[in-house]
């Protein structure tokens, strides 16, 4: 598709379809990417561990330090390698 930028298309969200569970463009199209891995109202962090994500208004610098990324290739390593049980229960 070439440079989506000069198509007026920005991608915010990719899901993972096994789980549900998605990576988000937090940042506004002009500023420099940063992204943030989210299910089910919680946001990994960048230790692998998930904690339920505040509202926006409460998120101060160290929240956002922790649990966003500015390469996406790192946020889908994090998404891949994510410890899912919290949500399903331990891997048969």
């Amino acid at each position: 598709m070439g440079d989506q930028k000069s198509h007026g298309l920005v991608p915010t969200q990719w899901i993972e379809t096994k789980t549900g569970a998605r990576i988000e463009r937090t940042s506004r199209p002009e500023d420099t990417p940063t992204f943030a891995v989210r299910m089910h109202g919680n946001c990994l962090s960048r230790d692998g561990e998930w904690e339920l994500e505040p509202q926006p208004s409460s998120r101060d610098d160290e929240f956002l330090e922790k649990h966003r990324w500015t390469d996406l290739s790192e946020a889908e390593k994090a998404l891949r390698d994510a410890d899912y049980s919290p949500f399903f229960g331990p891997a048969a």
